[in-house]
């Protein structure tokens, strides 16, 4: 087997070159987010205003993702179910605050938090319904 001659290689244009490199950093800043910075899965999109979903539909649709009920704490008037799911991207806990009405169970909120594996100190919180926005920003 005979060996190419390096001066014989023609030289790779700077245009492609640089289309190259762009294509690679998109790609590692595509890895990098997705590693750090993970979104929640997309069937929770209808947990994100708690208020117009019943319970039962709010269990049904975590039980349905994955997610499996890991505690269930009762007390008078207001309800905690505690949730977890394992993912690519770390641990999810999902925290479902109800509580109980004439017309039965109605979700009065909803935490979600993302224990992000590949970087230790590193979390995503969200709340639903949206904290009102404090008075000093």
């Amino acid at each position: 087997m005979k060996k190419a001659d390096p001066d014989s290689v023609p030289p790779t244009n700077p245009k492609i070159l640089a289309v190259l490199i762009l294509i690679l950093l998109g790609l590692m800043f595509a890895t990098g987010k997705a590693a750090f910075y993970p979104g929640q899965p997309s069937a929770w999109a209808r947990l994100h205003e708690p208020q117009s979903i019943s319970v039962a539909d709010a269990n049904k649709l975590l039980s349905d993702s994955g997610a499996l009920i890991e505690s269930i704490k009762p007390a008078a008037d207001i309800t905690t179910e505690t949730w977890g799911m394992k993912h690519r991207t770390g641990t999810w806990a999902i925290i479902l605050i109800f509580k109980k009405g004439a017309k039965g169970d109605v979700i009065q909120s909803l935490h979600i938090r993302c224990d992000i594996s590949h970087f230790p100190s590193c979390t995503r919180t969200w709340d639903y319904p949206e904290p009102p926005p404090s008075a000093g920003s």
